[in-house]
């Protein structure tokens, strides 16, 4: 080959290379700005649902201080809310604060579904206050298992 035909390949070959690094990267710049757009999006609606869900509890608080409602109620309103600030949660440090925040909540829970436990019966082993007293520590339990996972990553 002539020493002008290996220039022009050459040529050729880093500008092919050249034009597509520039492509590629216009396109994962492109790829990139829908990602933001999409990532916005999904904040925008996860932002909603936290303001919606803290109108919620203060209306079942309001509710519940004029018994109203019940404290089950006011337990499953506190963990939407609690789940809603889990999902804006960009670290693991933030979701430890947040799941422990809603384990404070499960234990207060749990310490009352034993209190009303006992009040009913003196600890019956079978009946429906013994299984809402069960499923009130099965939640505390996992609240408490996802804690140390986090810890432990």
């Amino acid at each position: 080959m002539a020493v002008t035909q290996v220039r022009t390949l050459r040529l050729m070959f880093w500008g092919s290379v050249l034009f597509t690094g520039v492509g590629s990267c216009f396109l994962l710049g492109f790829h990139a700005s829908a990602n933001e757009a999409k990532d916005a999006r999904l904040k925008q609606l996860l932002n909603e649902k936290l303001a919606i869900l803290q109108h919620v509890v203060a209306q079942r608080e309001e509710m519940h201080k004029h018994g109203m409602s019940g404290p089950r109620e006011l337990y499953e309103s506190h963990v939407a809310l609690q789940r809603a600030k889990l999902e804006l949660c960009t670290t693991d440090a933030e979701r430890i604060t947040v799941l422990e925040d809603l384990l404070t909540e499960a234990k207060r829970r749990e310490k009352m579904e034993l209190h009303s436990l006992k009040q009913a019966g003196g600890g019956l082993p079978e009946g429906p206050f013994s299984l809402i007293a069960e499923a009130a520590q099965v939640d505390r339990l996992n609240i408490e298992i996802e804690v140390e996972r986090l810890k432990i990553k």
